[in-house]
């Protein structure tokens, strides 16, 4: 499917139903899932070659950001699907040339909702695919700073479920779910790094450009903050990280502490029953020569042997504070 847009009144119109031929004032091209069909017809108008989708995962940079027929090829890998708790990556692909955008993807991030209302109400100055451009990076960069947003609140939650003193009434604390959301937090940030690396290559690409765009003061601005916000966001996803890793230890060393102390009361109990179980056994012996084999007093005394024997060894453990 594609998205044909082109000047409108407050910025850019999308045409809709898509036209059978392309127009001649088109701005932006958004190809979402294009059939073989819709890359033709886009390839014929621009006199281009749309990258597939195998080259356009291509790892190398020099594979993902080049100069071909008068037009910029620009892949970058977006984050997507953050909301629904199984965040991905999906490559989009940005191809300039002259003043026209197109977009090539096979996912819907959500920052391209938020680019097309931008492009919608930017205003005469987006009505070029440059400006356009401009417009979807920064949403895609406002998306991932969302994002971040939410999961430094996670972190926060997190942190205070682990740390936080358990109160009486309340229910037992669930570390095998805290230690699930950290993990689900550690892949979303590990996504929002790959995303902001490939973007700051392509930020670093368009900068390296700046002549053959012809690009304005105001653009270049534009790029050189997107730039220092992704350097910025880049650091605070670090840190996120940083203090995941040190969540998921923490969480780690509290069920190592609660499985000493099950193991901890064990052992003491174990400790506690020997006594007894030592006057049982030497009493439980059958030999006819046993002389208090024959007291009246002989049983009660031993149950009272063995009573006394586990209530000094318990008192001994809580005056060393063992308990």
């Amino acid at each position: 499917m594609i998205t044909v847009y082109v000047p409108g009144p407050g910025g850019l119109a999308p045409l809709d139903p898509p036209p059978q031929t392309l127009p001649d004032d088109l701005v932006w091209i958004d190809m979402n899932r294009p059939n073989p069909g819709e890359e033709a017809a886009v390839e014929a108008y621009f006199g281009v070659d749309v990258p597939t989708h195998e080259e356009r995962v291509e790892i190398e940079q020099s594979s993902r950001l080049y100069e071909e027929d008068g037009a910029l090829f620009m892949s970058a890998t977006i984050l997507c699907g953050a909301q629904t708790g199984r965040p991905e990556t999906t490559v989009v692909t940005f191809i300039l040339k002259d003043t026209r955008l197109v977009t090539v993807r096979y996912d819907d991030p959500t920052a391209f909702t938020i680019a097309r209302q931008r492009a919608i109400k930017a205003g005469p100055e987006a009505q070029e695919g440059k400006a356009t451009l401009i417009v979807v990076l920064d949403a895609i960069v406002d998306r991932i700073a969302d994002v971040l947003e939410f999961a430094g609140a996670d972190a926060d939650r997190l942190s205070r479920e682990i740390f936080d003193t358990q109160k009486p009434g309340e229910p037992v604390r669930d570390y095998e779910e805290i230690i699930r959301g950290l993990g689900r937090l550690g892949t979303k940030l590990s996504k929002i790094h790959e995303s902001l690396v490939s973007l700051s290559r392509l930020f670093q690409f368009l900068s390296t450009r700046e002549k053959k765009l012809s690009l304005s003061n105001s653009d270049k601005a534009q790029i050189k903050s997107l730039m220092r916000d992704a350097r910025s966001l880049y650091e605070f996803a670090a840190s996120l990280d940083n203090k995941v890793s040190f969540l998921l230890e923490a969480t780690l060393g509290l069920v190592n502490l609660q499985q000493n102390q099950t193991i901890k009361i064990f052992s003491v109990l174990a400790v506690v029953f020997m006594p007894p179980t030592l006057i049982a056994s030497l009493y439980g012996m059958n030999f006819d020569l046993m002389p208090e084999l024959h007291w009246k007093l002989g049983y009660p005394l031993a149950v009272l042997a063995m009573v006394a024997s586990a209530v000094g060894t318990w008192s001994f453990f809580r005056w060393k504070r063992w308990l």
